[in-house]
């Protein structure tokens, strides 16, 4: 081979339909996810070694798994803003609350949250998926009130059924920043430190998916206001 094919050659690289870029993300977070469980493991393995000669180490190791666990988890989100989406299964409003509540207090125990709605003997077809995007709401909710406001969870159910209205609502300073994308969100748009700019738009692609109408409402008097609309066909 001649000096000059040889450098034709290195120069074409790889053909463009070849690279997969989602399909590299994918082995990404996969390799990541291992990489977390394998590191835990060892984390876990020295606290108990050195338990008795350094206690203080376990304080350490305790820190280094919780941002294993952060990035576990960063990972698993990506895989619902990237990957095909689950089916996804029935749930009744009493659980979803339930579980919404419950979820709310792990992650933000000095931050109030009000539920309020009617009951309602009603089963969301895909309720598993909807979790999914209300707990991303959450989250950015919770986060942009801090300890001293309150975050509102509101439900509505017409007479005629045609439709259920979840609202979470939450009062930061300014709303959402002019130069952030909400209708619709774009990802990895964000202004806060140690935030990751996707929680918008896992629940928007979610809504998507499932059939259901997502709204984002950023205004001074009332504040920020996330609006899912599910239309009759699917919940019963």
């Amino acid at each position: 081979m001649s000096e000059g094919q040889g450098k034709k050659n290195k120069d074409q690289g790889y053909p463009s339909d070849i690279l997969n870029l989602q399909q590299m993300n994918r082995i990404m977070r996969h390799r990541l996810r291992n990489l977390c469980a394998g590191v835990k493991m060892t984390v876990d393995r020295i606290a108990d070694v050195t338990a008795s000669t350094h206690p203080n180490l376990g304080g350490k190791c305790d820190i280094i798994k919780s941002e294993l666990n952060n990035l576990q988890e960063f990972t698993e989100r990506l895989d619902l803003l990237f990957d095909k989406l689950q089916q996804g299964e029935a749930l009744d409003l009493f659980t979803l609350l339930t579980g919404l509540r419950d979820f709310f207090a792990s992650k933000f125990p000095f931050c109030a949250i009000e539920f309020n709605g009617p009951e309602a003997d009603i089963v969301i077809t895909r309720g598993s998926l909807l979790v999914k995007a209300l707990r991303e709401l959450l989250l950015n909710a919770g986060e942009a009130s801090g300890e001293s406001k309150t975050v509102n969870f509101e439900w509505e159910l017409p007479e005629d059924r045609s439709r259920l209205i979840f609202r979470i609502i939450n009062h930061p300073e300014g709303g959402i920043p002019a130069e952030i994308p909400f209708n619709p969100p774009e990802p990895f748009n964000t202004l806060r430190s140690r935030h990751d700019g996707i929680g918008m738009s896992i629940a928007y692609r979610i809504c998507k998916e499932i059939n259901t109408e997502l709204i984002i409402r950023s205004e001074p008097e009332s504040g920020v206001t996330a609006e899912l609309t599910i239309p009759a066909g699917e919940f019963k």
